[in-house]
């Protein structure tokens, strides 16, 4: 198949800046040289929607929370270029950091920085960037425990390509977002329901049952009505 030229594959794997944050970060005074890992979010730790960028090096945790924008068009070139306002910023002394963990709840989730005495900061985020966040945890254990960053194979995936419009797609995913022909929703949305779903599938029989009285009863009803009260009465 040919592949659409406006959408390569994209390699999900972003655990690095972009040069245009380096550069953004760099004069804001924030440590870029030796980044080991990085990802990026879409909450603060007060669940404010807002554009953040965790990164960490052999010394520092970095956290950075702003306004990605797009400051230039290289015309010739055919894209945007971006850059990060740096609203404000956080850093804990590597050393100092012994874990990170993910939180899952019901549409977000919250990474947990921790210290000897238990967590010292969390940022939120949605559940779209769980992926990423996971990996950062998985990176900083890897680090702390080996050395260096080593993730599992699995956290190697690149994305497919969608086989309508060749757009990118999730791993494992035959069609991007748009041409998606899975009920993933509905399914996802069925996951949430947890052990009620006996209850629930009464629950829908039952609103079966009433919508077919609700059809046939007055179709019966009324031919009786006219069939053996009136007509009957007209009769005589």
């Amino acid at each position: 198949m040919k592949q659409n030229k406006k959408h390569p594959p994209r390699d999900l794997k972003t655990d690095q800046l972009s040069p245009a944050e380096e550069k953004a970060f760099a004069s804001a005074g924030l440590p870029t040289n030796g980044v080991l890992f990085a990802c990026s979010g879409d909450m603060d730790e007060e669940m404010a929607f807002c554009d953040a960028r965790l990164w960490f090096t052999p010394d520092t945790v970095v956290l950075v929370f702003g306004k990605e924008e797009i400051v230039h068009e290289n015309r010739k070139k055919h894209r945007l270029e971006p850059s990060f306002i740096v609203d404000r910023t956080l850093q804990f002394d590597m050393a100092k950091i012994t874990a990170v963990r993910c939180e899952r709840y019901v549409s977000t989730g919250r990474l947990i920085l921790s210290q000897d005495d238990g967590p010292v900061f969390g940022v939120s985020f949605t559940m779209s960037r769980i992926e990423q966040f996971d990996r950062f945890a998985k990176a900083f254990a890897s680090y702390k425990e080996k050395g260096v960053v080593e993730l599992p194979e699995e956290d190697h995936k690149k994305e497919g390509t969608c086989k309508k419009c060749g757009a990118p797609c999730p791993p494992d995913k035959e069609y991007c977002k748009k041409h998606n022909k899975t009920s993933a929703t509905a399914v996802r949305l069925f996951g949430f329901f947890g052990g009620y779903i006996p209850q629930i599938i009464v629950i829908v029989l039952i609103m079966l049952m009433g919508s077919a009285i609700a059809v046939f009863v007055p179709q019966i009803s009324t031919r009786q009505l006219f069939d053996d009260v009136l007509a009957k009465g007209s009769r005589s």
